[in-house]
């Protein structure tokens, strides 16, 4: 994803796993063939969070379930426009849970442990690798847990405070009831919002209990009421992760175009990712799917049509 990262991942407790069964309401896989039997089979294949209090500015789907937060600790999952990936186990700043970020220069055959050292750096937020410079990052840094932004032009080596990266970023701060994207301020449509991703003039967040909801003309619409644990952009459209029963790992789909969503297609089942572990990222550049659950990765190629 660009994935400004998800943060915090909540989850349906076991026994009450929405069953998806491979039709995802209002969405169209992104591509017909990745190379993953379908749902229906379940068989396998060759990554914010901060509460807030809901503003919603249309009606929030009804809890039918109860959600367990699993972990204070999410992951975030990001391509740059160079073509490196970078993931992050992002911390949690307030519990003392320190952040990891990773680069890898080769689609994610090898890592490379790129920590900021200065500023003292708590947690990972959000991060942005289609910003001014090669990574952008929103993190809380110090005892007092402050917002900030750094940014780096060397692959990690050396990083720079940088607050217009707050300006630049989509992301939901700790404790907010909005959503920043791009310094302006977008009420959040449910309780526990997180993975806020803006891409092509449209923004999406995850609700707990009412799947991947879009900012469209104004106000919240439901994309699907599936239950999505991750989403990353894919120009106008997102590639989303769903938790299910039917599949042993996560459901791979998507959205062409947020703003215009058609309807009726297959997910397909990744498995082997755990999306009853902290969280699960996706990301997606080019002609790759990247997933990861903060033990496995996976790269899964895009057919051409």
């Amino acid at each position: 994803m660009n994935r400004q990262r998800g943060r915090r991942a909540v989850l349906w407790t076991i026994g009450s796993l929405v069953v998806v069964v491979g039709i995802v309401v209002g969405g169209w896989l992104l591509w017909p063939n990745l190379g993953f039997d379908s749902a229906q089979q379940a068989t396998s294949a060759p990554t914010q969070r901060a509460p807030s209090i809901p503003r919603p500015t249309a009606p929030s789907p009804t809890p039918s379930a109860t959600v367990t937060p699993l972990s204070d600790s999410g992951l975030s999952l990001v391509v740059d426009s160079d073509g490196s990936l970078w993931r992050s186990t992002d911390g949690a700043c307030a519990e003392g849970i320190s952040p990891k970020l990773e680069r890898s220069p080769d689609a994610g055959a090898t890592w490379i442990d790129v920590t900021p050292t200065s500023p003292d750096l708590r947690e990972i937020i959000a991060l942005n690798g289609a910003g001014a410079i090669q990574l952008e990052a929103v993190v809380l840094v110090g005892g007092d847990c402050r917002l900030a932004g750094i940014g780096t032009y060397t692959d990690g080596r050396f990083w720079q405070s940088d607050d217009r990266v707050l300006t630049d970023s989509t992301f939901i701060a700790r404790g907010a009831v909005d959503v920043s994207m791009a310094g302006e301020q977008v009420a959040v449509p449910c309780e526990g919002a997180f993975d806020p991703v803006a891409s092509a003039d449209t923004l999406t967040v995850i609700c707990p209990l009412g799947g991947l909801q879009a900012w469209v003309s104004g106000a919240w619409v439901t994309l699907t009421t599936s239950r999505v644990v991750s989403a990353a952009a894919a120009g106008p459209g997102r590639v989303v992760a769903i938790a299910s029963a039917t599949c042993e790992g996560v459901l791979i789909s998507g959205f062409r175009n947020v703003a215009r969503p058609t309807s009726g297609a297959q997910a397909r089942c990744a498995d082997g990712m755990d999306p009853s572990r902290v969280a699960v990222a996706v990301a997606a550049a080019g002609d790759q799917i990247y997933v990861w659950d903060g033990t496995r990765f996976r790269s899964v190629a895009i057919p051409s049509a």
